[in-house]
C-alpha cells in the first residue's frame, strides 16, 4: 500500500452486471497511475457479505444510501 500498511482492496457495484470488464475510461484513468485493470471484472454488491470488511467506501450519496439499506 502507499503508506506501507498492508491492505486488500476490492470493488463491486450497486448495479453491476457480473463479469463485465472495466470501462475504457476507468482503464485509462488507472493506467495513468500505473494500475492495470485489463483483468478486472465487475461483480454486483447484492449478495456480498459486508460484515467481512473493515471499511466500505461509496462513490456517491446514492451508493451510500444503498449500502445502508443492506444493513
Amino acid at each position: 500500500s502507499a503508506a506501507g500498511i498492508p491492505a486488500t482492496v476490492e470493488s463491486c457495484g450497486s448495479a453491476a452486471a457480473p463479469g463485465e470488464p472495466a470501462s475504457a475510461g476507468a482503464r485509462a484513468a488507472m493506467a495513468a497511475h500505473g494500475i492495470d485493470l485489463d483483468g478486472h471484472r465487475s461483480r454486483p454488491l447484492d449478495g456480498l457479505d459486508l460484515d467481512g470488511y473493515d471499511r466500505i467506501l461509496a462513490m456517491t450519496s446514492r451508493h451510500a444510501a444503498h449500502l445502508r439499506s443492506l444493513g
